[in-house]
């Protein structure tokens, strides 16, 4: 659930916050055509960008599974993940929000580099 600060922020700057885990290698990619939505590799899920809806689910994930599969990324290719955290606003951009985890929101269309509020080391 966003916390008061990140509501407060949507309101006043009329944004909609996501958080998005990509590696650091990425980041130059992304700043040129933006987050391009793509079908996970390892799983059945939808095309799109896969976003968390607030900073806790995404601390919670990265305490659990998603960092799981970061370290076994790690080793599969025998060299650090990197990853950082964008910021990011997806107002009125085509998304859906998937209730059956109820932290993820799929943007299904490019998300523009000038989405990119933040950049956060995790």
């Amino acid at each position: 659930m966003k916390n008061l600060e990140v509501i407060t922020e949507e309101i006043l700057n009329d944004t909609q916050i996501a958080y998005h885990i990509t590696r650091r290698n990425n980041l130059a990619k992304i700043k040129q055509q933006g987050l391009i939505p793509k079908k996970p590799e390892d799983m059945d899920d939808e095309y799109g960008v896969y976003c968390f809806s607030d900073m806790e689910s995404l601390e919670n994930a990265m305490m659990n599974w998603l960092g799981e599969r970061i370290e076994e990324w790690e080793e599969d290719n025998d060299e650090e993940y990197g990853e950082i955290c964008l910021k990011i606003d997806i107002k009125n951009l085509k998304q859906s929000f998937n209730s059956d985890v109820g932290y993820e929101i799929v943007v299904k269309e490019i998300i523009p580099p000038n989405r990119i509020l933040e950049i956060l080391n995790i």
